[in-house]
């Protein structure tokens, strides 16, 4: 939620700037406003492509100082591999019952529900914990039925878009366990025949943890500029076409700027 917040402030801030410049031209309002959402689409396309490369970079460079064996400074980005155990005792998931130390479920668009346990991973470098709620991604999702546990749980309602984004916006800076059971809006009693899906992080599952390093709890947390990132397996080398997506984001945005000047040059020669 907060990368999304983060992404569409960028694409109005490029919007607005590139405005305000082509509403300085002989361009109508009509063209400037055109012309200012083209170039900034493909200008805030490139520039998130870049950062996605930029970001994988990042994340081989962690891992890599990782299998060194160099325990991360105070208040760095670190990378850790291992498995992950619970401190104390496991979760079980809500629909299928499932040892896990994280899970997430989806009942149709009406309920949602994450949960963390106290949790470290242990490596063979050391046992590091995860100290904050982490987004997680390529773990498995299976389907099941929910309604056992829709009629047993009490769920906090948010029924605005202002309510969703109040509570998720700082959903990744809460500390471990934590658990959360959402109701969106006006959401039925009876789920049966609604697809209902889970995803869990098992107990003893081999990951990589990706976050800022804090020593004095010995853990990794989110932090102003990213969320604590879990990714089912362990990561090697950079993800295929990360240095594609460097290059095209970077041509993006020349092409863009370049096409635009052009067109205004025409327009001026007129």
């Amino acid at each position: 939620m907060r990368r999304c917040s983060i992404v569409l402030a960028l694409w109005i801030a490029l919007f607005l700037a590139y405005a305000f410049a082509l509403s300085r031209t002989d361009l109508p309002i009509e063209g400037a406003l055109f012309g200012a959402a083209v170039t900034a689409s493909l200008v805030w396309f490139g520039l998130v492509m870049m950062n996605g490369a930029r970001s994988a970079m990042r994340d081989l460079e962690a891992r890599e100082h990782f299998l060194r064996g160099s325990r991360p400074r105070d208040g760095e980005f670190a990378a850790v591999m291992g498995e992950i155990r619970p401190t104390f005792e496991p979760l079980h998931a809500p629909l299928s019952g499932r040892e896990c130390v994280a899970y997430r479920y989806d009942v149709g668009h009406d309920y949602i529900g994450f949960a963390v346990a106290r949790c470290a991973i242990h490596s063979a470098h050391g046992t590091i914990a995860l100290g904050s709620f982490p987004s997680c991604s390529g773990f498995d999702s299976q389907s099941g039925d929910a309604q056992a546990y829709v009629d047993a749980t009490s769920f906090q309602d948010l029924s605005t878009v202002m309510d969703i984004a109040k509570y998720t916006s700082n959903l990744h800076k809460q500390p471990t366990p934590l658990r959360i059971d959402w109701r969106m809006g006006a959401a039925p009693a009876s789920v049966r025949g609604v697809e209902s899906k889970e995803t869990i992080v098992a107990s003893g599952a081999t990951v990589t943890a990706y976050g800022r390093y804090v020593a004095a709890g010995n853990e990794l947390v989110s932090d102003a500029k990213q969320d604590l990132r879990l990714v089912a397996g362990a990561a090697k080398g950079l993800p295929p076409g990360a240095m594609s997506r460097l290059i095209t984001g970077f041509a993006l945005i020349v092409i863009a700027n370049a096409g635009l000047w052009v067109v205004l040059g025409n327009i001026a020669s007129l």
